[in-house]
């Protein structure tokens, strides 16, 4: 069974595509959650902390009821 799988896996070798990704500062976040998603400034600079980085963190964050 594990001679049928090997083309399988060497094929979805050849096609894994590598991301390095860097978290994107507080700043940006910031202003992105002011600029896009209308947060007021002292939320967004919550929120961006809090996010650590993370944009989809931060836009969740900054989208919930409890961050109001």
């Amino acid at each position: 069974m594990t001679k049928d799988i090997e083309p399988i896996y060497e094929t979805l070798k050849k096609e894994i595509v590598t991301l390095h990704l860097k978290p994107a500062s507080e700043d940006q976040i910031e202003k992105l959650l002011m600029r896009d998603y209308h947060v007021v400034d002292y939320q967004a600079r919550m929120c961006s902390a809090f996010a650590q980085g993370n944009v989809g963190k931060a836009i969740r964050l900054a989208s919930s009821e409890e961050s109001r």
